[in-house]
């Protein structure tokens, strides 16, 4: 019998579907293969994603009904108590772990795994200062270098108990049907990605109505994401009714596992303000869908150095349709090529391992 390792709890505010929720998922299956007790915990509600945990990980929901429920407070601090080490997923969660930590502190040892590029745009600190002193003391994990530095230097991180790992997909895809072209004057254009501000998808819908009016192009769009800003939300269905696309783009919220759905597209877009990864770039690459996307994260700048007529730098309308049209006679052989690029460079195994290096170094104090 195999001997179990240590125990690892993960928590997050819910599983829906986004980036941060996908790595959950990938870090909790592949710690639980390697025998060590993996405990998910979700703060609010369980989410969609919660079905995709294997089953041997423990899950457990809190149901918090508001900031200051003492009872899923107290759950939360035993939970966190009785691990060897606590893997939090920021933003959100971070104010209602501090919390528990001050109604009672304990000794656990914390990661704190930032997967947010808000703070590469807005430059400023998203914590109150009266976190810094506790977060300082904590160890630290960016998706990015760059985010990794910023959090050194604003919350004053010991550079040892910092580290940086980047975004992967999860394995077993690399026979995944490819998408069959649309050979005809339709160009099927597809965003995945959740509403918020930052993930500027008012840009795609810009996008799309300039091909039409513009280009002579029948070009049609489906979004799949989550309305986490319902604001923002509204503000899109609003621009779509303002440029007549109601025909032409749909968004789907419902969708948990959108890979097997990128088949039926020809070209995917991602035009957000700032990123780490982005995580729907290698999701494309898995699928082979070509994509036109903003040179933000690392998956970009990695993609650049591949492929450079798939990245850009502005957000010109103009520019990123004669892209398109400089893309799309070349979907064909960029899906494969894509296909075998990420299947190399963005192995699941090989970032269970280091994120394992990272958790054995903490919790035997090898990191200090």
């Amino acid at each position: 019998m195999d001997t179990v390792r240590n125990s690892i709890v993960h928590i997050i505010d819910e599983l829906t579907p986004g980036g941060a929720e996908k790595i959950l998922v990938l870090a909790a299956n592949g710690f639980m293969r390697l025998n060590y007790q993996v405990t998910v915990v979700t703060i609010i509600r369980p989410g969609e994603l919660v079905s995709l945990l294997d089953s041997g990980v423990r899950h457990i929901c809190l149901n918090r009904k508001t900031h200051w429920d003492l009872r899923a407070l107290f759950q939360l601090r035993g939970i966190i108590h009785s691990n060897d080490l606590t893997h939090v997923h920021l933003k959100h969660t971070l104010k209602y772990i501090f919390l528990s930590y001050v109604v009672r502190p304990f000794r656990s040892r914390v990661l704190l795994h930032d997967h947010s590029g808000d703070v590469l745009v807005n430059r400023r600190n998203v914590y109150p200062w009266i976190m810094r002193w506790w977060v300082k003391r904590m160890y630290y994990l960016g998706v990015t270098r760059e985010l990794t530095d910023w959090a050194i230097k604003v919350y004053k991180i010991n550079r040892k108990r910092a580290f940086t790992l980047q975004n992967v997909v999860e394995p077993g895809l690399a026979n995944y049907t490819p998408p069959e072209f649309n050979q005809g004057s339709t160009l099927r254009f597809v965003v995945v990605s959740n509403f918020r501000p930052i993930k500027n998808i008012n840009f795609a819908i810009g996008l799309i109505n300039y091909l039409r009016t513009f280009r002579n192009l029948d070009a049609t769009l489906t979004i799949f994401g989550q309305p986490i800003d319902t604001t923002y939300f509204h503000q899109i269905l609003a621009l779509i009714k303002e440029f007549k696309l109601e025909s032409a783009i749909s968004i789907v919220t419902n969708e948990t596992d959108v890979l097997p759905r990128l088949k039926d597209f020809d070209l995917g877009l991602h035009c957000s303000l700032a990123e780490t990864g982005p995580l729907s770039l290698l999701e494309f690459m898995q699928a082979g869908l070509p994509f036109l996307g903003i040179q933000r994260g690392h998956v970009a700048e990695d993609v650049l150095d591949f492929r450079a007529e798939l990245i850009i730098n502005n957000y010109d309308f103009s520019h990123w349709a004669d892209r398109i049209q400089i893309i799309v006679p070349h979907r064909n052989t960029l899906s494969t090529d894509l296909q075998k690029f990420v299947n190399y460079n963005y192995k699941s195994e090989d970032y269970i391992a280091k994120l394992d290096k990272i958790y054995s170094g903490i919790i035997y104090e090898k990191i200090k």
